[in-house]
């Protein structure tokens, strides 16, 4: 995804420069612009996007400019360092997105039940146990529960297809889910 910054803004330059410099209303017309011009550039990159997707990243963008204001280095356009920052929210906006639509509960309704009540595992022993599973269910399960991957960031580290990542992970969950309910008789 490439993102560059479209042909038009304003002197932003001035207006950061001068929001930093203490004037506190050229730096609301600083982060209005910022806003107004985040939204129609994002509008176009996240085509698939609905309007509350582009507001999230909006926001994400606002706050990362401010709090982290003090890395723009004068001698560089702001408008260079807003679009990266803009990129980079809207990659991570992505990426949260896909990791929450590629679970789907259904696909661990065997593992899961309805009568049982979740049991408290301390997270040394969840490293444990998913340690002693055993190849690429390790791998995956290790990947996906501990670090917090996706299915697809999973299936690319490790060289596998989507399909066998959830496999994988299912498999693995089984065996956890079997580990644990011996453990508690």
């Amino acid at each position: 995804m490439q993102m560059t910054a479209p042909p038009s803004t304003p002197d932003l330059d001035g207006l950061f420069t001068a929001g930093l410099e203490g004037d506190r209303i050229a730096y609301q017309r600083f982060l209005d612009e910022v806003a107004r011009t985040m939204r129609a550039f994002l509008r176009k990159k996240m085509a698939g996007g609905g309007t509350a997707d582009v507001e999230d990243v909006v926001q994400d963008v606002l706050i990362a400019v401010h709090t982290k204001r003090h890395s723009w280095r004068p001698d560089k356009p702001v408008a260079a360092w807003l679009f990266a920052i803009a990129r980079y929210k809207a990659i991570d906006h992505w990426r949260s997105q896909s990791r929450h639509s590629h679970l789907d509960i259904a696909d661990f309704e065997s593992v899961l039940s309805d009568n049982q009540s979740e049991p408290v595992i301390l997270d040394h022993e969840l490293e444990r146990a998913v340690e002693s599973l055993s190849g690429r269910s390790r791998e995956v399960v290790s990947e996906i529960s501990l670090k917090g991957q996706s299915i697809s960031d999973t299936a690319q580290t490790l060289g596998m297809s989507e399909g066998a990542v959830r496999v994988a992970f299912h498999r693995g969950l089984s065996a956890l889910n079997a580990r644990f309910k011996d453990s508690e008789k």
